[in-house]
């Protein structure tokens, strides 16, 4: 939600993702509003406007003959869209999975503890 950082997450992303095999096709987007309206107070339109941004990327990109193979949500203050966003996909009739930061670095410290 924070234009300024979206270079350095592309940055990370792909360094998470690794050397072996091709790189990852990552298409960053800054969700217009929804910093705004969280820093409002009015966190149910922050989490309408994910909704909807994601909902109308997504359909765009399929549009174009794409298929993204997921949506990540790369601040952690976006993970509360979570849930809003993959009811808007299930409903376009999209099943792609919605990942967050949060819970991606809970799933790697649990890898990471497990060793």
């Amino acid at each position: 939600m924070f234009e300024p950082t979206l270079p350095s997450i592309a940055r990370e992303m792909q360094e998470m993702a690794g050397h072996e095999g091709p790189p990852l096709d990552v298409r960053l987007r800054f969700v217009p509003r929804a910093l705004e309206a969280l820093n409002a107070g009015d966190e149910e339109g922050c989490i309408n406007h994910i909704a909807d941004f994601v909902e109308t990327a997504v359909q765009q990109a399929q549009e174009k003959g794409e298929h993204p193979s997921c949506v990540a949500f790369a601040m952690f203050s976006m993970a509360r869209g979570r849930h809003a966003t993959e009811e808007r996909l299930r409903a376009a009739g999209c099943s792609i999975p919605v990942l967050t930061s949060p819970d991606t670095a809970v799933l790697r410290m649990k890898a990471l503890l497990s060793k």
